[in-house]
């Protein structure tokens, strides 16, 4: 047993003489321990989309009323709030990879039009004899597949207790909107104010490629992983469209369910994002 016990010294000591009196002698024990390398980051996000034309269209001049000359049905969805959420892994030295899901506030197209000519008593197709708005809403979610660079530290700035860390990155994935509310409310053209719903569409679910470039700055405070900033995003939500169905609530129609071509569009917006990331 005592021999046991001897061993046991001797083997204690022989690894603390080659794991710390010898760097120590070395100098290699003054140096400083590696930098903490970490493999996942998570991302936590709001911002603000701002929408652009839509590329609206109408897809039957013979059945929906035409607009005035001059005038379009192409408009901007307006410009409203988002959140979103990430997960990334850190593939190599400079190449991170990640999903996410991100969900938007309702998105809301609103066109207002002259009237343009009388148009015929005919059965089965829209009929608008004063001025008009055509409007609709439109639901947004998405996720997403992205990439972004890891640049090297001398592309990371220091100033007092931050790196400056630079942001580039993009992705790519599926868009889900729902049109809702598609309807058609005919104004007064004249003497006692009034107004009429005269067409309107059922909801629609369409799902399409999204995708998105993303540009920004990072702030990562000292002894810390958390990493906060804010990006600019160009922003892609892919094709909604409505449904095929439509009601027609003028007098000579009186509520008749009719099939039509579909409104259709491309989302499509610039967005400022205000992240705030965690290194795991």
């Amino acid at each position: 047993m005592k021999k046991l016990y001897i061993s046991l010294i001797l083997l204690l000591n022989s690894n603390y003489l080659f794991s710390e009196v010898l760097p120590a002698l070395s100098g290699a024990a003054s140096e400083e321990p590696h930098k903490a390398v970490y493999k996942w980051s998570n991302s936590s996000y709001v911002g603000y989309a701002w929408s652009t034309k839509a590329g609206i269209t109408n897809p039957d001049q013979s059945f929906f009323t035409p607009v005035a000359p001059g005038e379009t049905d192409d408009d901007t969805l307006g410009g409203i709030s988002y959140a979103g959420i990430s997960l990334s892994h850190n593939m190599c030295h400079w190449l991170s990879v990640g999903v996410g899901y991100e969900i938007y506030n309702g998105f809301v197209y609103q066109s207002y039009h002259l009237f343009s000519s009388l148009a015929s008593g005919s059965f089965g197709r829209e009929i608008i004899n004063s001025n008009f708005i055509r409007s609709f809403s439109l639901t947004h979610q998405s996720a997403l597949f992205s990439v972004y660079v890891d640049f090297p530290h001398e592309w990371q700035p220091v100033y007092g207790n931050f790196t400056i860390t630079p942001v580039l990155g993009g992705g790519l994935g599926v868009g889900i909107n729902k049109m809702t509310n598609f309807q058609t409310l005919v104004l007064s053209s004249g003497g006692l104010p009034y107004s009429q719903l005269s067409t309107l569409g059922f909801n629609n679910l369409k799902n399409s490629l999204a995708w998105f470039v993303n540009v920004g700055v990072g702030f990562k405070p000292k002894n810390t992983t958390a990493t906060f900033g804010l990006s600019y995003r160009y922003y892609v939500g892919g094709m909604f469209s409505s449904g095929t169905q439509f009601v027609l609530n003028d007098p000579t129609n009186e509520g008749a369910i009719v099939d039509a071509a579909p409104w259709t569009g491309v989302l499509k917006t610039n967005q400022l994002k205000l992240f705030l990331d965690f290194e795991f």
